[in-house]
């Protein structure tokens, strides 16, 4: 069994697939470092990361397939899937071998596997910006959190830098414990720790306070179907919403972000291809 290893960056993903396609075989696995470190009987080759060559590759690419392919590559790449780099592994190859019309082989398993990945992060996306919750702090910035699915910030923050440009905000993926942190000017993906709920401003919590009560006293108790609530709004998402109890902070307690520049991830700024609302 042929096993590739990378540090889990874009870069040294393109850098695996490049070394692959030179030697006219694909690995059985491509695999996180660290993965392959815990698995008993691995004996991963590790592919060094090299920046340079991976700028080139991604031109190279560029100059072959079309931005729809692009994109797909990129939104597989942001999905939660632990086969993620074995499918985009395939799929580049498939696509440089059938070229521009790679895209309308929806039928090869490989065109398929790839593109349902690319709908469901592209579709994660869509619904999350409208449905992230923000609320003002006690100093003037905006902070929202979320679980997703899929890691989606990349998709997130240049929508709500063009949407939100005039107020600083913080969009934190509490789950993979990454954030991105947008001043007014530029934003990036940072980790970031939270030691306690946040303060919120004074007039956040009057107003969250008044929308819960709307929320409650408008209902129909006899027209509830929560059967069509769910497909409308799947429950993943209920749970930091504000107009829900599970989704209210509680106003005590102090908050300490601790934030260091991400490593082994896409680079903060992404390529013009993932800045699309959506995989084509």
């Amino acid at each position: 069994m042929r096993v590739f290893s990378y540090d889990g960056s874009f870069a040294g993903l393109l850098c695996c697939i490049e070394r692959a396609l030179s030697g006219r075989r694909l690995p059985d696995e491509i695999t996180v470092h660290a993965r392959a470190e815990r698995e008993l009987f691995s004996q991963a080759q590790c592919i060094e990361t090299d920046e340079a060559a991976a700028r080139q590759w991604w031109s190279f690419l560029r100059s072959r397939l079309r931005p729809s392919s692009l994109q797909a590559v990129r939104q597989v790449f942001l999905s939660g899937s632990p086969q993620k780099e074995i499918i985009i592994a395939r799929y580049v190859a498939f696509a440089l071998r059938a070229g521009p019309a790679a895209d309308s082989y929806l039928t090869d398993e490989r065109v398929a596997a790839a593109y349902t990945l690319a709908r469901q992060v592209g579709r994660e996306a869509h619904r999350m910006r409208g449905l992230l919750r923000f609320q003002e702090l006690a100093d003037g910035r905006h902070y929202a959190r979320i679980r997703p699915e899929h890691q989606i910030l990349p998709l997130l923050a240049p929508y709500f830098a063009r949407r939100l440009r005039d107020r600083q905000w913080i969009i934190h993926d509490v789950g993979r414990q990454y954030a991105a942190i947008f001043d007014g000017r530029v934003w990036e993906i940072v980790a970031i720790a939270v030691s306690a709920a946040p303060q919120l401003s004074q007039e956040e919590q009057e107003t969250a306070a008044l929308w819960q009560r709307y929320f409650q006293d408008i209902a129909v108790g006899e027209r509830a179907n929560a059967r069509l609530q769910r497909q409308c709004m799947p429950r993943r998402y209920w749970e930091f919403l504000i107009e829900l109890p599970a989704g209210k902070y509680r106003a005590s307690g102090r908050k300490e972000i601790s934030a260091v520049h991400l490593r082994g991830m896409p680079a903060p700024r992404p390529s013009p291809e993932t800045r699309e609302e959506r995989c084509g």
